[in-house]
């Protein structure tokens, strides 16, 4: 098997936050995943919550100050 230092720990995933009803993975890192069988464990990183935070962020404020014309 070769040195520890060779061998493969972990499979990381970086995956964007989706909105507005977007996928999570793509469709062949969701095909991998399902599939995926091994010993190693699977570590997803989400990233662009600051573009989700934005988002939610306009999303909220735009309703208050729907609310608050009434």
């Amino acid at each position: 098997m070769g040195a520890l230092a060779d061998q493969l720990h972990a499979i990381w995933v970086c995956a964007a936050i989706p909105f507005a009803g977007g996928r999570l993975f793509e469709k062949d890192v969701e095909i991998i995943l399902l599939g995926y069988r091994g010993n190693l464990s699977i570590i997803v990183v989400f990233t662009k919550l600051d573009v989700l935070r934005e988002d939610q962020g306009k999303n909220w404020r735009n309703s208050w100050n729907g609310e608050a014309r009434r």
